[in-house]
């Protein structure tokens, strides 16, 4: 996200884990634009697989599960092969 003083800030967004998205907005300033963030250093996607607790069930928020967290961590792409019911 950039805008008119020149300052660079990124910003990661986590959808809903269990409700479906059918709209979503942003909110910017007038003179604001939004533009794709620096790739990583290693790109390699880190995958997990496993169940509910891999998909993040039990976190108070989607961007609380282990497997996103352990992304920011590293500053690495995560695929999150989670699925509930399959432990």
């Amino acid at each position: 996200l950039f805008s008119g003083d020149a300052v660079q800030r990124a910003f990661l967004l986590y959808l809903p884990l269990y409700n479906g998205v059918e709209k979503l907005e942003i909110g910017v300033a007038p003179d604001a634009w939004i533009a794709p963030g620096p790739m990583p250093a290693d790109s390699r996607p880190i995958i997990f697989y496993g169940s509910s607790i891999t998909q993040g069930g039990c976190a108070s928020r989607p961007g609380m599960a282990y497997p996103a967290i352990i992304g920011r961590m590293l500053d690495r792409p995560v695929i999150n092969l989670g699925f509930s019911g399959n432990g």
